[in-house]
């Protein structure tokens, strides 16, 4: 029941061939008055729908529920239609003539559509010409010069946050070239953040570098004891930081506080590098202009030390101080260097070996090349070594007398003979006079002792023999012109004396 009275039904009988709403439903006349039946309110013929929330009706209702019930998930996890299922609705599909709604939200073609293309995809080189194709721009092109600047600074700023360090010069350069053009459009004024972000690269290069060489410094020998080199790299790196710090300074686009950290990088390097990466760019370093940097070369030349290093380590070490001095134009040697040779190279001629010595004797060994750069290195060298060549055969003549070994003292002179007529060939050594009266004497005595002795006569003429070539050998000094010898810095002309067996 719809809650009709039961009177109104009683008025009008039921007739089987009515449908069924008309049984229910009182039908109203023509007139609009409703005939016999009264008037019915909606509230008194339709139950009110729930209102708990949910999605059933009122119990009392005949009529199900308006709101279609809860559905499975449509296609990739969508809420499907009630609709769209029930009747497979599909969108309409417009007539081949007819005109798309889409194609009449669209934009108007652009008057400079290539040269928008050209933009987003240039790279750093071609920027500079993009620019001077902007300020080109005529006609009805002109109004898409705003799209087309906002575009440009937006593809310049993706260039400079991906800028290398080599490359930071050429940018700078195009900030220039958009500062010029701006009085032709003044949309191509560089903008504040695009001119930091080139200050924001260089620093980022600089903490690079700064940890690289924190791990070089910390990992390796003190660049004092480490004549290998391996660190031009991170020279090079900094020159260009420092190179290019001082462009950006210098056209406003970075502070001095910049420089200033390339210069504090750079010093730091000087102090710890080995001399033979120092020596390649003691020019590019001096260029810089920075007193500190000279001063810190010089430091280093003064602290340079000989002592506990390998003949190939004493060579490039000794060839690095030659080639620092003769580049920063300082004479050969400072007084702090000369000094500083004059005590150790003595000591370590001393103290090394037989073979050392021989090695030293090379024509481009490390002795050699300090030697023959200074007179008074030579000569404190020359004391030493011909000292040494003298107390060794003072000590074989003193041997033969006791021993009268004449097969073991014929060998240790052959072996001696050797060694001073290789360190006399390069110049190395010259006997004093009173070295050799001294040697000619101890000679005369052995000889007078064999003749004494009825059993050694017989090697009395092979004790004259050595005499005279021990004699010849320790005669004058027999250099040319050390003052030649020394300027000409290299005996590599003459041949390689055979090694001492």
């Amino acid at each position: 029941s719809l809650g009709v009275p039961s009177e109104v039904h009683s008025e009008r009988p039921q007739s089987p061939s009515e449908p069924r709403l008309s049984q229910t439903l009182p039908r109203r006349s023509s007139s609009g008055t409703g005939g016999n039946y009264p008037n019915l309110l909606l509230s008194q013929t339709l139950p009110r729908p729930s209102t708990s929330g949910g999605c059933r009706s009122n119990a009392s209702s005949p009529f199900s529920s308006p709101r279609p019930p809860s559905s499975p998930s449509g296609r990739n996890g969508m809420q499907s239609s009630p609709l769209s299922r029930r009747y497979d609705l599909k969108p309409p599909v417009p007539p081949a003539n007819a005109p798309s709604p889409y194609q009449a939200n669209a934009q108007a073609p652009l008057q400079n559509a290539a040269l928008m293309t050209r933009i987003t995809q240039m790279r750093l080189p071609e920027a500079t010409s993009v620019v001077e194709a902007i300020v080109n721009v005529e006609g009805e092109g002109e109004a898409e010069l705003p799209m087309l600047c906002e575009a440009y600074h937006q593809r310049v700023a993706e260039i400079f946050n991906n800028l290398q360090l080599a490359a930071l010069g050429p940018a700078v350069a195009l900030i220039t070239s958009m500062s010029e053009a701006t009085q032709t459009v003044p949309l191509l004024k560089p903008e504040e953040k695009l001119k930091g972000l080139l200050e924001s690269r260089l620093n980022c290069f600089l903490h690079q570098s700064a940890r690289i060489l924190d791990a070089r410094v910390e990992n390796s020998v003190h660049s004092n004891r480490n004549a290998q080199g391996g660190m031009l790299g991170e020279f090079d790196h900094l020159l260009l930081c420092h190179e290019h710090a001082e462009m950006l300074a210098h056209n406003g686009l970075a502070s001095l506080k910049s420089v200033k950290k390339t210069m504090e990088h750079l010093l730091r390097l000087v102090e710890s590098a080995p001399l033979v990466d120092l020596q390649h760019r003691v020019c590019e370093l001096l260029k810089t202009g920075e007193r500190s940097l000279e001063e810190g070369l010089l430091d280093r030349l003064k602290h340079s030390s000989m002592k506990n290093r390998t003949f190939v380590d004493m060579r490039a070490v000794a060839d690095a101080v030659v080639t620092m001095h003769q580049k920063m134009e300082l004479p050969l040697f400072i007084p702090e260097v000369e000094e500083t040779l004059c005590v150790e190279l003595p000591g370590l001629v001393k103290a090394w070996n037989l073979e050392r010595l021989q090695m030293e004797c090379e024509t481009e060994a490390g002795l050699q090349t300090l030697t023959r750069s200074s007179s008074r290195v030579w000569d404190s060298v020359n004391n030493e070594f011909s000292n040494r060549l003298f107390q060794w055969m003072q000590e074989t003549i003193s041997n033969l007398r006791q021993s009268r070994g004449m097969d073991k003292a014929q060998a240790e002179i052959g072996r001696w003979k050797k060694m001073a007529l290789r360190a006399i060939s390069v110049g190395l050594v010259a006997f004093a006079p009173e070295m050799k009266d001294k040697i000619i004497s101890l000679f005369a005595r052995c000889y007078d002792d064999c003749l004494g002795n009825p059993h050694f006569s017989q090697h009395a003429d092979e004790i004259d023999r050595m005499l005279f070539q021990v004699a010849v050998i320790m005669g004058a000094d027999r250099r040319t012109n050390p003052a030649e010898i020394r300027k000409a810095g290299t005996f590599s002309t003459k041949p390689a004396l055979p090694r001492i067996g």
